[in-house]
């Protein structure tokens, strides 16, 4: 819409520098007249339009995203616009309805950001208007003595925030704009100035060749006058204000130009003197650039001169009469301005946006920015070109018709999000979205030749808008999808809105239970750990809470689990600005916090065992070849003070560098480094040394550094010499002992056999005739009779089992140990299958992680996890559903190391079998492994007291290790270590 700028404010106000006598005469006070008498002197009212007022303009209402800046002026009556941006089109307003009048009254920038609230404005029918002024920020524009001649301001249609970096940014504007309102008057005057001085000087030289008091009126001229006399040049006369531009004292009277400034000869004005003696024609030239050397340094100057004939009474030529003016000042405020203007064009070039100018009916491309040819795709050779001849496709949407209304009747269009399609090299159609500003282009008389076309691509935004509608659709399926846990809390007493399976996972509820909800009625454990507060604190403050790695204990089906978690609580706020809503997002962090304490450990351990075995450590820089060792390694190698690396190698035994350097061969291969070598300390003894270390590489693989430690195994060579020799003698005794120890296993295992077969033999006939008994004189036998029968049958029973354990714990024994890679997934498959009635019996349930493949016998990894898991549903708690949680992990090297029993070269996994049954005693730990041994009585649990003791043989078999631990009434876990590989 098309603004009348005008408020509502009270004019004695604004105008408080003016005042009427008791007739109603309006009286200007010394202030007021000072300030027009200032504003006056620069004769820039209503004056024609000017590019570098119009650039300030453009730039400010992009700068600061308005769609209106002015610069004005203020006079007694009326406020005249020198330049606009945006849609006013009014050349002057009245003075008392100008917001601008307002601003001139005070020096620092006036901001109305919302002028609704303000009581002097609102009656306004601008502001009160649909689309009226809602936002106004002007700055003063203030002369070098102090006075408020005129302001730059920026108008918006909607209330803005208008932050305090910005209010100095206006004021800068102001500034740049006073700088050029004196630039324009300085290089106006110029000319006029120039040309008035030489008319002066002209006269007050006739006025020389009268009287003495024209010679005193020369001497004291403004202009700088000399006379050369002579082709020498001989300086006849020179007045002050030329002596002082040279530099020079009256004592240069008498001597010849070239003597006096030797320095202007080279740039050519000796020449210029020679030719105005020579031919009598006068020479002028104007801002002609001379250097003099005054004062002891350069000078580098401008001057207006001419140079012109001097004639004698008889009228010869005998001299050259020089008038000088120097106008170094106004030719460096000139260049200043071309200076401004070139910076204008630069920001011009340099705007992110496109920028460019159509000019005449065919809307010719006349000025562009290279934001404008990367949009369209084209080159600077479109310059000079028709606008539908660059872009046919702009005619059929509109635009076209648009920029000739600009032209032909000077309307400002604007354009927000408005889509326009370019046909690009390829042929298809690119959509893109702009806002974008058609402003008429004026010349210097006003005349609309062009359009100059702002545009800004905000087609991010537009698609972000299109986008906010399907994001808040797919928002809740982002939650509940997302791997952290997600949890929506409302109100004060924080009612779960939401919770994704994330989240529900990791506090370990039921939807139904959890969700619509108060959060501390389905996470009760969880209120008095401190997240009651956090989240009170939250709700009261608005400032999120961020927690890392913080521990908390939950129940997962009535267990009680200590966990880690990263969590933030971030408020929401509502469309009034309150915060009712909390979304909490949490990460189990327990195995990393875990994970880092064992290499906190780890690394303790490390020093300690370090300290302990009274190691040397060492690094080596294999780039450099620089090498920092312990005080511990240094004396193994039997060195001290500033130790080298040739040092340490010089050390080694002449007949063990071969060694040495071949497992520093080997270490390039294989990461790791290990040999043995003698070493001959500075006394002449010689010590036995072993090197571990490891090799590191960069991103090339690149053997960068190496770290190790040494140890002094002089001792441990000794008595390997010494228990070698006992090892030989101890061999041959061991070897005969080793075939009669066989021997006697073999007999022992067919004994064991033969005699469970022939046990099994009257077994089975006590069971036929107690069966008989049982099934056909049953009415033959009184009460107590019956019952030592089926006392019978269950003794035999047992019996029976027992010796089938025993001859699968035999088998085992003998079993041939044929290894093969063995899915430990698909045997735990099997062994639910085979116990699919007994778990369903005891609605059990087994929660299993993924497990690794080993090398095994198959049918004993078979046997041994059905013992564990017959076990467990064995021993579970009444009226209680049996939960088995099966998991892998593979052994760190000093787990390995911690049972003695295992081979600390290979790598084993460990599985662990959880149950939440009735538990034992830890006392009984190792005993349930034993033959026979039972911790309850038979008439509470079936079984032999085999299945333990078999799958420790089993285990044996396997070179492994089992163990358990068990709290009563909580359950036990069994675990059960083997090596990925049995080579």
């Amino acid at each position: 819409m098309l603004f009348l700028f005008v408020t509502a404010f009270a004019p004695e106000k604004a105008l408080n520098n003016t005042m009427t006598d008791i007739k109603g005469k309006e009286i200007i006070d010394d202030t007021e007249k000072q300030r027009l008498d200032a504003l006056y002197k620069y004769d820039i009212l209503y004056t024609s339009p000017e590019e570098s007022f119009d650039n300030i303009t453009q730039i400010m209402a992009t700068v600061f995203e308005m769609p209106m800046a002015f610069i004005s002026l203020v006079d007694h009556h009326n406020v005249f616009y020198k330049s606009q941006a945006g849609p006013f089109g009014r050349e002057s307003v009245s003075r008392t309805d100008s917001l601008c009048s307002i601003t001139i009254l005070k020096s620092e920038p006036t901001v109305f950001e919302d002028t609704g609230s303000y009581d002097t404005l609102v009656n306004n029918p601008l502001v009160k208007v649909k689309g009226g002024i809602k936002f106004y920020a002007g700055a003063p524009l203030i002369t070098a003595d102090g006075q408020h001649i005129g302001a730059v301001c920026i108008v918006d249609t909607k209330p803005r925030k208008f932050a305090e970096e910005k209010k100095q940014l206006l004021v800068r504007f102001a500034k740049m704009v006073m700088h050029e309102i004196e630039l324009r008057r300085a290089a106006k005057s110029e000319a006029v100035d120039l040309q008035k001085k030489v008319e002066e000087s002209l006269k007050e030289l006739e006025q020389f060749k009268v009287d003495k008091q024209a010679y005193n009126l020369f001497m004291k001229a403004p202009v700088a006058i000399s006379i050369y006399k002579g082709p020498e040049h001989i300086v006849e006369l020179s007045n002050d204000t030329a002596l002082r531009l040279a530099g020079k004292t009256p004592e240069v009277i008498g001597k010849s130009i070239r003597e006096v400034i030797p320095e202007i000869e080279a740039q050519g004005f000796i020449g210029l003197l020679d030719s105005v003696l020579e031919t009598g024609r006068p020479f002028n030239a104007f801002e002609a650039p001379i250097t003099l050397h005054t004062h002891g340094k350069e000078e580098h100057l401008y001057l207006n001169f001419i140079y012109q004939p001097y004639y004698d009474l008889n009228g010869n030529i005998t001299g050259v009469l020089a008038f000088a003016v120097d106008v170094t000042e106004q030719v460096l405020a000139r260049k200043k301005v071309e200076e401004s203007e070139q910076r204008f064009r630069n920001v011009l070039e340099q705007a992110p946006d496109p920028i460019f100018i159509l000019k005449g009916n065919d809307l010719v491309l006349d000025v562009a920015n290279d934001p404008l040819f990367k949009l369209w795709n084209v080159g600077k050779e479109a310059l000079g070109k028709p606008f539908l001849e660059i872009l046919p496709e702009m005619k059929d949407q509109g635009f076209y018709d648009l920029l000739q209304d600009v032209l032909q009747n000077g309307v400002t269009h604007y354009g927000h999000e408005m889509p326009v399609y370019l046909i690009r090299s390829n042929g298809l159609k690119e959509t893109i979205y702009f806002n974008f500003v058609y402003q008429p282009f004026r010349e210097a008389d006003g005349k609309v030749t062009g359009v100059l076309v702002l545009a800004s691509d905000v087609s991010e935004q537009v698609l972000a808008k299109q986008k906010v509608l399907e994001s808040e659709k797919n928002f809740r399926t982002l939650v509940m999808q997302a791997p952290i846990g997600i949890c929506m809390l409302i109100g004060e007493d924080f009612l779960v809105e939401e919770a994704n399976e994330s989240y529900l996972q990791l506090a370990g509820k039921q939807r139904q239970n959890f969700v619509g909800r108060p959060l501390w009625e389905g996470l009760p454990e969880a209120k008095n750990q401190g997240f009651d507060a956090l989240l009170e604190q939250v709700l009261k403050t608005g400032i999120a809470y961020t927690g890392k790695e913080y521990p908390v204990t939950i129940d997962r089906a009535g267990e009680k689990e200590a966990l880690f978690i990263d969590f933030v609580y971030e408020p929401l706020k509502e469309d009034d600005g309150t915060i009712k809503r909390i979304m909490v997002l949490a990460i189990n962090v327990t195995d990393k916090v875990i994970a880092r304490k064992e290499i906190e450990y780890s690394e303790e351990r490390a020093r300690l065992a370090i300290d302990s075995a009274e190691l040397g450590t060492f690094e080596v820089n294999l780039m450099t070849d620089e090498i920092v060792s312990s005080i511990r390694m240094d004396s193994i190698f039997g060195l001290s003070g500033s130790v080298d690396r040739n040092r340490f190698i010089s050390s080694i035994h002449p007949d063990d560098i071969v060694a040495r350097d071949s497992a520093y061969r080997q270490a390039y291969q294989t990461g790791r480094l290990e040999y043995e070598s003698r070493v001959i300390w500075n006394d002449g003894t010689v010590h036995w040394v072993r090197i571990k270390g490891r090799l590191f590489l960069d991103e090339k693989r690149t053997p960068v550094r190496l770290l190790g430690v040494a140890q002094d195994i002089s001792e441990q060579k000794l008595f390997a010499e010494e228990l070698e020799k006992q090892v030989e003698d101890r061999t041959k005794e061991l070897s005969i002992a080793n075939e009669e120890l066989q021997k006697l296993n073999v007999e022992l295992e067919q004994f064991a056999y033969a005699a469970s077969h022939d046990m099994q033999e009257p077994l089975r006939k006590v069971q036929t005739f107690s069966t008989m008994l049982l099934q056909n004189n049953l009415d033959q036998f009184d009460e107590r009779g019956k019952n030592y029968l089926n006392k019978i049958a269950s003794s035999v029973a047992r019996m029976k089992a027992i010796i089938e354990d025993l001859l699968k714990y035999s088998q085992h024994t003998r079993e041939n140990k044929d290894f093969v890679s063995t899915d430990l997934n698909k045997i735990l498959e099997n062994i639910e299958a085979d116990l699919e009635l007994n778990i369903a019996e005891k609605d059990a349930v087994i929660l299993k992680k993924p497990l690794p493949d080993i090398e095994a016998i198959p049918t004993q990894i078979n046997q041994l996890f059905y013992n564990i898991i017959t076990n467990a549903l064995k021993f579970g708690k009444p009226g209680v559903p049996v939960e088995i949680r099966v998991s892998a992990r593979e052994l760190l090297p000093d787990d390995v190391k911690k049972r003695m029993i295992l081979n600390w070269e290979k790598k084993y996994v460990e599985l662990r079998f959880t149950d939440n049954g009735i538990g034992f005693e830890q006392e009984y730990a190792e005993k349930i492994f034993s033959l026979f041994k039972r911790l309850h009585g038979r008439s509470e649990f079936e079984g032999t007291g085999i299945g333990l003791a078999l799958c420790k043989k089993i285990i044996h078999n396997h070179n492994g290790d089992i163990y358990a631990t068990s709290v009563p009434d909580e359950g036990t876990t069994f675990y059960v270590i083997l090596p990925v590989s049995q080579q």
